[in-house]
């Protein structure tokens, strides 16, 4: 999966067509996402500007959208309904996309370009919820660059919080595997 963040976008594997290439279709075209195998927009229609609803008519690839629509060739429904859990939260696209990966069979999911900021921590939260999630179900997440919001650490012990599934490895390390 491609966020927009330019700290790790660049370090997906394009060139290496074994691997599928998830984004956001506000994302498609751009300059620097070089292939994608599918794209997301999950807001609502009625939200799009004329503008846009013209480049989603023209993306050629699987495009998931709320629903599917006549107007829109590539358009898909996004299955939400087929994996969404009691429990289950989403505060963006891409938190939607880790539990579909699973769904999907998927057995390692690799975001880059994504960022959480600090202030918004619940974002961190809700991406390492569906991580943990995803490796009970036997599919590794990894995520390139992000930014880690303050989690607490045990006295001594230098960002770790035993028990739980959040690991930095090393201080000055920017990749965080979940």
């Amino acid at each position: 999966m491609i966020g927009g963040a330019e700290s790790t976008r660049d370090l997906a594997p394009y060139d290496d067509y074994s691997w599928e290439i998830w984004s956001v279709a506000r994302r498609h075209p751009s300059d620097y996402l070089k292939r994608a195998t599918r794209l997301f927009e999950i807001h609502p229609r009625k939200s799009f500007e004329l503008w846009y609803l013209e480049e989603l008519r023209n993306i050629k690839i699987p495009l998931y959208m709320q629903r599917k629509w006549d107007d829109i060739e590539s358009s898909l429904e996004f299955p939400i309904k087929d994996f969404l859990e009691k429990d289950d939260w989403f505060v963006n696209t891409y938190s939607l996309l880790i539990p579909f990966a699973v769904h999907s069979g998927f057995k390692e999911v690799v975001l880059y370009g994504i960022e959480v900021e600090f202030t918004w921590k619940y974002q961190w939260e809700c991406f390492s919820y569906h991580a943990r999630k995803a490796r009970e179900k036997g599919t590794s997440v990894t995520f390139y660059g992000i930014t880690k919001p303050e989690i607490p650490a045990i006295y001594g012990y230098q960002y770790a919080r035993q028990g739980d599934s959040v690991h930095v490895l090393e201080e000055e390390q920017k990749d965080v595997i979940i």
